[in-house]
């Protein structure tokens, strides 16, 4: 009996204690409003949006599965660091492209998502799909059999699950084989500055077209992704709530906003995530996100370097186009469409 009431007297306690810091927070960001700096307002703005919908992931279930699904080139490198950071994370990027046996896309798209959740699930015996072959720096000096028991045990005792997948196109379809335990950041990113970074990169093409062509082909493909993913993204936000609690929680993340507000736009995707933001995180954003270097300084020359000042990066495709490409692209239906969609303005 005085064990029961201790609980319920530790449990009050809590609730007191979580109520009390919710109306600090209030307080502060309703009464301080002058003294803050812009970046603190924001953050004020973006904690009030999602209270609701933080809310509403505590009732149902934690988030243990992450899945940052993204294109090539899309910035998707800042944000899956992001979890990487974090010490209860175990993160893999696109587990699809080890498959060996799958070299065929649609079976991957057909598959990978079946996969994908087994994976997450740290369910050993999806590993039988893989082979050692052409991959073999996934696997640490050759110990192939060892290698897969040890990153076994390390899924297992990490509380979260990420993984960034770029081969994969539909997100209904990846959606649909994940429940309410999990959330899938939808990255997406002004097609010019897709275009412009893939354009510092060597791309195969086929005899009969030309390389521009082909870069034109591969960025169609992308956006008319890009806009099926984001209707669908709509119409899953005008669900009622009662039919969105079994699914997983979509959010639509876009790599501007992220760049040009680094530590602010992370600490709210944490914060929606119900997930800790430990302070280191942000120390790490900053050293990541400010890289100055001169014009011959190797990480700002080298197209695959981590280290970025990601307010300028956003950007350096409207300086490195030539108009003639910009016009190009933005005359792909698809693009130009995306470009709508998501309030990018066009050039004239």
């Amino acid at each position: 009996m005085l064990r029961l009431t201790y609980l319920k007297c530790l449990f009050v306690m809590i609730l007191v204690a979580v109520i009390f810091k919710n109306i600090r927070s209030w307080f502060h960001c309703t009464t301080q409003k002058q003294k803050m700096t812009s970046s603190e307002r924001e953050l004020c703005q973006l904690t009030s949006q999602n209270d609701v919908r933080n809310r509403s992931i505590t009732k149902h279930v934690d988030i243990t599965k992450i899945i940052i699904m993204a294109t090539y080139r899309s910035g998707s490198t800042f944000l899956s660091q992001l979890f990487v950071q974090n010490p209860n994370v175990f993160y893999a990027f696109e587990p699809l492209a080890l498959i060996q046996k799958w070299k065929n896309r649609d079976l991957i798209q057909k598959h990978g998502p079946t996969v994908l959740r087994e994976m997450l699930n740290c369910d050993i015996g999806m590993l039988s799909y893989m082979t050692p072959g052409e991959h073999k720096w996934v696997f640490r000096y050759g110990h192939f059999n060892s290698t897969f028991e040890d990153t076994y045990q390390i899924c297992k005792s990490r509380k979260i699950k990420v993984v960034k997948i770029i081969s994969l196109d539909n997100l209904e379809n990846l959606s649909s084989h994940f429940g309410n335990d999990t959330a899938i950041l939808l990255l997406v990113r002004d097609p010019r500055g897709i275009f412009n970074s893939r354009m510092h990169l060597y791309d195969e093409h086929p005899k009969n077209i030309t390389a521009m062509e082909n870069r034109l082909n591969k960025m169609r493909h992308t956006c008319l992704n890009f806009v099926t993913n984001l209707k669908f993204l709509e119409k899953m936000n005008k669900l009622p709530r009662h039919e969105q609690a079994s699914r997983p929680l979509f959010k639509q993340i876009i790599y501007e906003e992220v760049a040009n507000n680094p530590i602010i736009k992370s600490k709210a995707i944490y914060r929606e995530l119900n997930i800790d933001f430990d302070e280191h995180i942000s120390e790490w954003i900053h050293n990541y996100t400010n890289y100055i270097g001169g014009l011959n300084d190797k990480e700002i020359r080298n197209p695959v370097s981590t280290k970025r000042n990601s307010r300028i990066t956003a950007r350096k495709w409207l300086h490195q186009l030539e108009k003639s490409q910009i016009y190009d692209l933005q005359n792909i239906t698809e693009c130009a469409e995306v470009i709508d969609i998501l309030k990018y303005e066009p050039v004239f």
